[in-house]
């Protein structure tokens, strides 16, 4: 197997079987040319958006012509360039790096079967926070051809011999996620945490600030209500001194009258 290169790229393509519609032939000496040392670039076609209801700009019957993706959202491509592939070449597509690293993913490059003709389609997301401008024209995918060591005996155009059908669907667009990574309902989520979290703060942080301050004052006012206690207890065990005492000396005073009255009375003299 062999990879064609620039000059054999462009001479295909000013030949009667080109291997891509709008690439001029000789447009492959400049950083900018379609025609790359060993690839060629393909640009933005048309676009369409999952989730666009049918008949509106974006929807499968009515493409955009140029559209911005946000962060995580998605759009289907449909190359401008429409690619003819004899039954000896191959190819494979994949993102350049410009593009890649720039935050753009694109889910379905790879293998192209010998006899394919037609545009390629492809499904992008935005992976960066930043926007991302898709424009007609704009490039957004590499091709390497592949020329192969045997032929095959059933090529892509032997095997399906009728024109490829549209695969761009509103049952597709339907099918795809709007916003791969759900950043808007996601960031909806936060907010609503976030709000009720600030609710629940304004509830309760005033009071656990009363609470506190209660503790202090009481713990503040601890040390004057035990001397009080204290002051209390030995009143009362003053009192109650007191009265033990009075008690006692009632009963002196029983006890010595009893003994009075014990005691012989003295004759009296004649």
């Amino acid at each position: 197997m062999t990879l064609l290169v620039d000059h054999q790229i462009a001479a295909r393509q000013a030949s009667g079987k080109p291997l891509a519609t709008e690439t001029p032939a000789d447009d492959y000496k400049d950083k900018d040319s379609k025609i790359q040392a060993a690839s060629l670039d393909l640009t933005i076609g048309e676009i369409y958006i999952p989730g666009t209801d049918k008949g509106k700009p974006g929807s499968a019957c009515n493409p955009r012509r140029e559209t911005t993706l946000d962060q995580g959202h998605t759009a289907v491509i449909r190359t401008k360039e429409i690619l003819r592939l004899d039954s000896c070449l191959a190819g494979i597509a994949f993102p350049p790096s410009h593009v890649s690293l720039r935050g753009l993913l694109m889910t379905n490059p790879g293998h192209i079967d010998p006899g394919y003709h037609g545009p390629l389609h492809l499904t992008v997301i935005n992976m960066s926070h930043l926007p991302f401008v898709l424009r007609p024209g704009d490039k957004i995918m590499s091709v390497l051809f592949i020329r192969l060591e045997g032929k095959p005996e059933f090529p892509f155009d032997v095997r399906r011999p009728d024109p490829i059908p549209n695969p761009i669907t509103e049952e597709l667009l339907g099918r795809l996620s709007v916003d791969f990574v759900d950043v808007k309902k996601r960031a909806k989520k936060i907010a609503t945490r976030a709000v009720i979290s600030a609710g629940l703060l304004a509830t309760f942080i005033p009071i656990g600030v009363a609470g506190l301050a209660l503790i202090g004052q009481l713990w503040i006012a601890k040390p004057a209500a035990e001397s009080d206690v204290r002051k209390i207890a030995e009143r009362v065990s003053v009192i109650e001194t007191k009265f033990g005492q009075q008690a006692l000396d009632g009963r002196v005073k029983k006890l010595e009258d009893a003994v009075v009255k014990l005691k012989p009375e003295t004759p009296t003299k004649q």
